[in-house]
Protein backbone atom coordinates (compact mmCIF):
# COMPACT_ATOMS: atom_id res chain seq x y z
CA UNK A 1 0.00 0.00 0.00
CA UNK A 2 1.24 3.69 -0.86
CA UNK A 3 0.96 5.58 2.39
CA UNK A 4 2.56 8.82 1.31
CA UNK A 5 -0.38 10.40 -0.41
CA UNK A 6 -1.94 9.75 3.71
CA UNK A 7 1.21 10.94 5.76
CA UNK A 8 1.14 14.04 3.44
CA UNK A 9 -2.72 14.42 4.57
CA UNK A 10 -1.54 14.20 8.07
CA UNK A 11 1.31 16.86 7.54
CA UNK A 12 -0.60 19.10 5.85
CA UNK A 13 -3.56 18.33 8.49
CA UNK A 14 -0.51 19.67 11.49
CA UNK A 15 0.31 22.37 9.13
CA UNK A 16 -2.77 23.78 9.02
CA UNK A 17 -3.87 23.30 12.33
CA UNK A 18 -0.23 25.24 13.49
CA UNK A 19 -1.28 28.01 10.79
CA UNK A 20 -4.31 29.02 12.58
CA UNK A 21 -2.80 27.98 15.80
CA UNK A 22 0.17 31.11 14.89
CA UNK A 23 -2.52 33.37 13.29
CA UNK A 24 -4.73 33.30 16.36
CA UNK A 25 -1.75 34.45 18.20
CA UNK A 26 -0.66 37.26 16.07
CA UNK A 27 -4.62 38.31 15.79
CA UNK A 28 -4.78 37.94 19.84
CA UNK A 29 -1.57 39.99 19.99
CA UNK A 30 -2.70 42.72 17.71
CA UNK A 31 -6.11 42.91 19.58
CA UNK A 32 -4.23 43.27 22.98
CA UNK A 33 -2.01 45.96 21.14
CA UNK A 34 -5.14 47.60 19.96
CA UNK A 35 -7.00 47.65 23.57
CA UNK A 36 -3.79 48.60 25.47
CA UNK A 37 -3.76 51.63 22.79
CA UNK A 38 -7.43 52.36 23.67
CA UNK A 39 -7.24 52.54 27.17
CA UNK A 40 -3.91 54.74 27.24
CA UNK A 41 -5.95 57.14 25.12
CA UNK A 42 -9.19 56.71 27.49
CA UNK A 43 -6.73 57.58 30.20
CA UNK A 44 -5.36 60.62 28.91
CA UNK A 45 -8.75 61.83 28.29
CA UNK A 46 -9.72 61.17 31.49
CA UNK A 47 -6.16 62.86 33.36
CA UNK A 48 -6.85 65.91 30.86
CA UNK A 49 -10.68 66.04 31.82
CA UNK A 50 -10.36 65.86 35.08
CA UNK A 51 -7.73 68.86 34.87
CA UNK A 52 -10.05 70.83 33.18
CA UNK A 53 -12.49 70.36 35.48
CA UNK A 54 -10.16 70.97 38.34
CA UNK A 55 -9.12 74.41 36.65
CA UNK A 56 -12.74 75.58 36.45
CA UNK A 57 -13.38 74.69 39.83
CA UNK A 58 -9.87 76.30 41.15
CA UNK A 59 -10.94 79.42 39.31
CA UNK A 60 -14.50 79.76 40.66
CA UNK A 61 -13.46 78.90 44.59
CA UNK A 62 -9.46 80.35 44.56
CA UNK A 63 -7.58 76.73 44.44
CA UNK A 64 -4.83 77.33 46.55
CA UNK A 65 -4.48 80.80 46.11
CA UNK A 66 -4.03 82.87 49.23
CA UNK A 67 -2.33 86.63 50.43
CA UNK A 68 0.07 87.73 52.91
CA UNK A 69 0.58 91.21 54.39
CA UNK A 70 4.42 92.44 53.63
CA UNK A 71 5.88 95.86 55.06
CA UNK A 72 7.68 97.52 52.07
CA UNK A 73 9.97 100.23 54.33
CA UNK A 74 10.10 103.94 52.47
CA UNK A 75 13.80 105.02 50.67
CA UNK A 76 13.75 108.37 52.29
CA UNK A 77 13.26 106.89 56.03
CA UNK A 78 14.73 104.02 58.14
CA UNK A 79 11.51 104.85 60.04
CA UNK A 80 8.22 104.58 58.34
CA UNK A 81 7.22 102.00 56.06
CA UNK A 82 3.90 100.87 54.15
CA UNK A 83 2.13 97.76 55.22
CA UNK A 84 0.90 95.76 51.20
CA UNK A 85 -1.04 92.83 50.70
CA UNK A 86 0.08 90.44 48.18
CA UNK A 87 -1.10 87.98 46.43
CA UNK A 88 0.40 84.31 45.97
CA UNK A 89 -1.37 81.86 43.39
CA UNK A 90 -2.77 81.53 39.97
CA UNK A 91 -6.26 82.08 40.68
CA UNK A 92 -7.98 84.75 42.26
CA UNK A 93 -9.26 85.39 45.89
CA UNK A 94 -12.84 85.66 45.72
CA UNK A 95 -14.92 88.05 48.67
CA UNK A 96 -11.29 88.35 50.54
CA UNK A 97 -11.70 89.46 53.71
CA UNK A 98 -8.46 90.66 56.09
CA UNK A 99 -8.43 91.69 59.92
CA UNK A 100 -4.54 93.02 60.83
CA UNK A 101 -4.37 92.70 64.79
CA UNK A 102 -0.93 95.43 65.73
CA UNK A 103 -0.16 93.69 68.54
CA UNK A 104 1.15 97.64 69.64
CA UNK A 105 -1.97 98.93 69.91
CA UNK A 106 -2.89 96.56 72.56
CA UNK A 107 -3.15 98.19 76.42
CA UNK A 108 -2.74 94.59 77.81
CA UNK A 109 -2.82 96.36 81.39
CA UNK A 110 -6.56 97.34 80.55
CA UNK A 111 -6.77 93.86 79.18
CA UNK A 112 -5.55 92.31 82.54
CA UNK A 113 -7.93 94.16 84.85
CA UNK A 114 -10.97 94.31 82.05
CA UNK A 115 -14.15 92.24 82.23
CA UNK A 116 -14.00 89.22 79.98
CA UNK A 117 -17.44 90.98 78.03
CA UNK A 118 -14.91 94.50 77.94
CA UNK A 119 -11.99 91.94 75.91
CA UNK A 120 -13.83 92.44 72.40
CA UNK A 121 -14.41 96.05 71.96
CA UNK A 122 -10.13 96.32 73.63
CA UNK A 123 -9.06 93.90 70.77
CA UNK A 124 -10.77 95.59 68.22
CA UNK A 125 -9.22 98.88 69.37
CA UNK A 126 -5.99 97.29 68.00
CA UNK A 127 -7.45 96.28 64.68
CA UNK A 128 -7.58 97.32 60.92
CA UNK A 129 -10.84 95.53 59.13
CA UNK A 130 -10.09 95.23 54.81
CA UNK A 131 -12.51 94.26 52.45
CA UNK A 132 -11.29 93.37 49.01
CA UNK A 133 -13.81 91.86 47.00
CA UNK A 134 -12.15 90.17 44.30
CA UNK A 135 -8.17 89.67 44.57
CA UNK A 136 -6.12 89.20 41.26
CA UNK A 137 -3.35 87.18 40.84
CA UNK A 138 0.09 88.89 41.19
CA UNK A 139 -1.62 91.88 42.54
CA UNK A 140 -0.20 93.95 45.78
CA UNK A 141 -2.20 96.72 47.11
CA UNK A 142 -0.71 99.12 49.93
CA UNK A 143 -2.78 99.69 53.02
CA UNK A 144 -1.65 101.76 55.39
CA UNK A 145 1.70 103.56 56.58
CA UNK A 146 3.51 102.85 59.88
CA UNK A 147 5.77 104.45 62.03
CA UNK A 148 9.43 102.19 63.91
CA UNK A 149 9.64 105.07 65.77
CA UNK A 150 11.10 104.55 69.25
CA UNK A 151 10.34 100.99 68.86
CA UNK A 152 12.69 97.65 68.14
CA UNK A 153 10.52 94.90 68.01
CA UNK A 154 6.68 95.02 65.58
CA UNK A 155 4.23 92.06 65.99
CA UNK A 156 1.67 91.66 63.72
CA UNK A 157 -0.95 88.59 63.48
CA UNK A 158 -3.38 88.51 60.34
CA UNK A 159 -6.02 86.40 59.35
CA UNK A 160 -7.60 86.48 55.93
CA UNK A 161 -10.46 84.30 54.52
CA UNK A 162 -11.80 84.07 51.37
CA UNK A 163 -14.21 81.81 48.74
CA UNK A 164 -11.46 78.73 49.35
CA UNK A 165 -11.29 79.19 52.94
CA UNK A 166 -9.20 80.90 55.41
CA UNK A 167 -5.37 81.93 56.42
CA UNK A 168 -3.12 82.77 59.70
CA UNK A 169 -0.21 84.72 59.21
CA UNK A 170 2.45 85.72 62.00
CA UNK A 171 4.64 88.53 60.90
CA UNK A 172 7.08 89.48 63.46
CA UNK A 173 9.99 92.59 62.96
CA UNK A 174 13.13 93.34 65.10
CA UNK A 175 15.50 96.27 64.91
CA UNK A 176 19.31 94.50 65.19
CA UNK A 177 22.34 96.75 65.05
CA UNK A 178 20.20 99.42 63.78
CA UNK A 179 18.44 97.29 61.06
CA UNK A 180 15.29 96.23 60.85
CA UNK A 181 14.45 91.77 60.12
CA UNK A 182 11.58 90.55 59.29
CA UNK A 183 9.90 86.82 59.93
CA UNK A 184 6.86 85.68 58.19
CA UNK A 185 4.42 82.51 58.36
CA UNK A 186 1.06 81.84 56.41
CA UNK A 187 -0.89 78.67 58.12
CA UNK A 188 -4.03 77.32 56.22
CA UNK A 189 -6.36 77.22 58.92
CA UNK A 190 -8.95 74.31 58.00
CA UNK A 191 -5.56 72.27 58.10
CA UNK A 192 -2.90 74.18 60.38
CA UNK A 193 -0.43 73.72 57.52
CA UNK A 194 2.52 76.20 56.91
CA UNK A 195 2.12 77.50 53.20
CA UNK A 196 4.22 80.10 53.06
CA UNK A 197 7.35 81.10 55.05
CA UNK A 198 9.94 83.62 54.11
CA UNK A 199 12.52 84.79 56.94
CA UNK A 200 15.54 86.83 57.06
CA UNK A 201 18.75 85.29 57.45
CA UNK A 202 19.87 87.93 60.47
CA UNK A 203 16.34 87.18 62.24
CA UNK A 204 16.89 85.63 65.86
CA UNK A 205 16.69 82.06 66.22
CA UNK A 206 16.85 80.34 69.73
CA UNK A 207 19.97 77.36 70.29
CA UNK A 208 17.79 74.99 67.95
CA UNK A 209 17.37 77.08 64.79
CA UNK A 210 13.99 78.14 65.61
CA UNK A 211 12.22 80.97 65.19
CA UNK A 212 9.96 82.43 67.96
CA UNK A 213 6.21 82.92 66.82
CA UNK A 214 5.12 84.49 70.24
Amino acid sequence: MNWLPYILIVIGVILSTLGGFWLSHISTRQLKHQLDTVKTELTTRNDKIQELNNFILSSITGGDSFCYLDIIPLRETKDKARLVVRHKGQYPLYDLNIIISDYDKLDFDKIDTAKSDDWPELFASAETRLNFGTFLPNASKLVAPISFTGKTNLKFNIWASARNGGTDQTLRMKLIDKKWVKASRVTKSSANTVIYENIDQDYPRDPKGNVRWD
